[in-house]
């Protein structure tokens, strides 16, 4: 039982109410009709809420919905989207809300997601101050992985840090020395002054 879907058969409680009482005048009827309408109406709009309720997506898009100004649903909706591997879903919400990364990695646990994240977050220029750190701890705690090292390299040249940029396009270069997008981008950082890569390739699936 929710309080909306009291106010609405309460509502049209009242009206039927109102209508029949001064159509009739018969106390019997009134009430006969008026409870009656109130059992239907009011079971519908319960079921439709449970409904939305038994999908916790469906249930967090109509929070997020009606308060889109508060972070806790957008949040929430987010962390399901990932927990059902809905990438995509999650990353155009990240963009389009401008979501707090720091927020969402803070509950994630599964490091291809958060590097998914990241490089969506790179690559649309958003809040790269607050990329740096979470990459430079997806390498501390994986230092042989390339795909981390790559995502730091990224956001180095992203933000124009270039001497920490080169000394990470090295390091990863020493453990793969023909991984693709390093290459890639170490000849970009030669000949056009250190632009980045956020070639769609380079959105590796989350593992």
């Amino acid at each position: 039982m929710y309080l909306p879907s009291i106010g609405y058969a309460l509502m049209i409680e009242v009206l039927v109410f109102a209508c029949l009482y001064h159509w009739k005048r018969r106390w019997n009827a009134v009430i006969l009709y008026t409870f009656s309408l109130l059992f239907i109406v009011y079971p519908l709009f319960t079921v439709k809420r449970n409904m939305e309720f038994a999908d916790p997506v469906t249930f967090w898009q109509r929070e997020a919905n009606y308060s889109p100004q508060k972070l806790r649903p957008l949040l929430a909706l987010m962390y399901t989207y990932i927990q059902n591997d809905e990438m995509k879903n999650a990353a155009a919400l990240l963009i389009e809300k401008k979501i707090d990364i720091q927020s969402v990695i803070s509950v994630l646990e599964n490091p291809g997601k958060v590097d998914f994240l990241l490089r969506v977050m790179i690559s649309n220029s958003m809040r790269l101050e607050n990329v740096v750190p979470i990459a430079e701890r997806q390498v501390k705690t994986h230092p042989r992985d390339v795909k981390y090292l790559n995502t730091l390299q990224l956001v180095y040249l992203s933000l124009g840090e270039h001497t920490k940029a080169k000394q990470i396009i090295e390091r990863t270069l020493r453990i793969d020395p023909n991984h693709q997008y390093t290459l890639f981008n170490q000849a970009k950082s030669i000949h056009s002054g250190w632009e980045v890569s956020t070639s769609v390739g380079m959105l590796s699936k989350s593992g």
